[in-house]
C-alpha cells in the first residue's frame, strides 16, 4: 500500500486543491466524484490492490474522524485508488487490515522512492508503462 500526503497537518481542516485525471478509466477511485466537482482533497491519497479498496476507504475514514480537531466531522471523501496487483501477491486474500492503513499514513515520506533496476515490481510495471514512483509494501 501506498500512502501519498500532500502536507502533515490534518487535511480534512486544511484541505488541498485537487483534480482526477482518468489515464484509461478502468480503474477503481474512491473519491473521484467528489474531488472532480468540489475541486479538492480532503485525506491522504491511498493506492493499494484491486480487492482491498472498500477496506482501505473505510480504515481511511476511521483515522480520519479520530484526528483531534475533526470531532464534529460528519463526512469524510475518502480517496483510495487501485492496482490490479494480483501477479505480485494473493490478491484475493485481501490482507490489508486497519493497522496497515494507520501504518502506511505514520510512515509516509517525503520525496520519491527508488525501486531496485531488476526487481519484480519494476519489470511487472514496466510492461504497462507506468513508473514507479511509491513503494508497494
Amino acid at each position: 500500500m501506498t500512502a501519498i500526503l500532500p502536507h502533515s497537518g490534518n487535511l480534512f481542516r486544511e484541505k488541498v486543491p485537487g483534480a482526477v485525471f482518468g489515464g484509461n478509466a478502468f480503474g477503481k477511485l474512491v473519491g473521484s466524484t467528489q474531488v472532480n466537482e468540489l475541486g479538492e482533497i480532503e485525506t491522504p491519497i491511498l493506492l493499494t490492490c484491486t480487492l482491498c479498496v472498500p477496506r482501505v476507504a473505510d480504515a481511511l475514514i476511521d483515522y480520519m474522524l479520530a484526528l483531534p480537531g475533526n470531532e464534529d466531522v460528519l463526512s469524510i471523501n475518502p480517496v483510495v485508488g487501485e492496482t490490479n496487483d494480483g501477479y505480485l501477491n494473493d490478491i484475493r486474500g485481501r490482507h490489508i487490515t486497519p493497522e496497515d492503513v494507520f501504518a502506511a499514513i505514520k510512515n509516509a515520506k517525503g520525496g520519491s522512492v527508488e525501486v531496485e533496476e531488476g526487481s519484480d515490481v519494476k519489470k511487472y510495471y514496466s510492461k504497462f508503462d507506468v513508473a514507479v514512483e511509491a513503494g508497494l509494501g
